[in-house]
């Protein structure tokens, strides 16, 4: 039998390592776009967490601090563009021509609004002038987003509402995530809707999150504010307007 000592051990680990080090040097153009999508996705995450821990701290909140957070999240796209041949080298914003539109640097696929019009039609989700409470009852944390008797806005779209039923994992978008549409200008945007036009109609007004806002018995959730790229909570009984994500890539 042959007796393995701790020596022996920390020279295969070392080896190990050597290897794996070998193997990580040799990205291909397609990993380093990947690679760089995802590093470039947690930092942002970790910007945006970092402001809301300073906030629930009892901090001010600073608008301008943070949209320097998806400001410089997106100007990761162009460098990243630089990667010829991969899934990076595109543009970051491709409209599916159903209604759809996919981000290249999130992964994710949004809804597009239509019939703007200051007519309000609850039937059809898709219409850009109907707001929504973000609960059933103000207590039922679903983020489902309700109007009295109608159905529910994004079971609307995972079962009603064609082509988005080819899907059904259409959601309310996260805190973050929303943030990542608004336009790349500082705090507050000289545009409004603070939005591409590309997104189809939108409200210059608030849109609703699927996060919380995370104190003992607020009933909140967290919202932004299109007209000019603010965040602040709102009460899950108030109304605001809504916009679909799903994941894509």
């Amino acid at each position: 039998m042959i007796r393995v000592t701790r020596k022996m051990q920390a020279l295969v680990v070392a080896g190990v390592a050597v290897a794996w080090m070998g193997t990580a040097g040799a990205q291909t153009p397609e990993q380093e776009c990947l690679s760089k999508r995802a590093k470039a996705q947690g930092k942002y995450e970790y910007c945006v967490q970092k402001w809301l821990a300073k906030y629930y701290g009892g901090e001010p909140p600073d608008q301008a601090k943070l949209s320097k957070c998806r400001e410089k999240y997106a100007k990761t796209w162009p460098k990243l563009q630089e990667l010829t041949g991969t899934t990076c080298d595109v543009a970051r914003f491709v409209d599916n021509g159903d209604g759809t539109v996919t981000d290249n640097l999130t992964g994710l696929v949004w809804e597009q609004k239509t019939n703007m019009d200051m007519i309000v039609d609850w039937p059809n989700p898709h219409d850009a002038d109907n707001p929504y409470y973000w609960s059933e009852d103000g207590t039922k944390a679903d983020g489902d987003v309700w109007f009295f008797f109608v159905s529910p806005y994004i079971n609307g779209l995972n079962w009603i509402s064609l082509p988005f039923t080819d899907n059904m994992n259409w959601r309310l978008p996260t805190f973050a995530e929303l943030q990542t549409i608004l336009l790349p200008e500082a705090y507050p945007c000289l545009s409004s809707p603070c939005i591409s036009a590309g997104f189809g109609a939108t409200k210059s007004g608030s849109y609703w999150s699927a996060t919380t806002y995370a104190v003992i018995n607020s009933s909140q959730a967290w919202i932004v504010d299109f007209s000019d790229g603010s965040v602040y909570p709102n009460a899950e009984t108030g109304f605001s307007f809504v916009r679909a994500v799903r994941s894509g890539l």
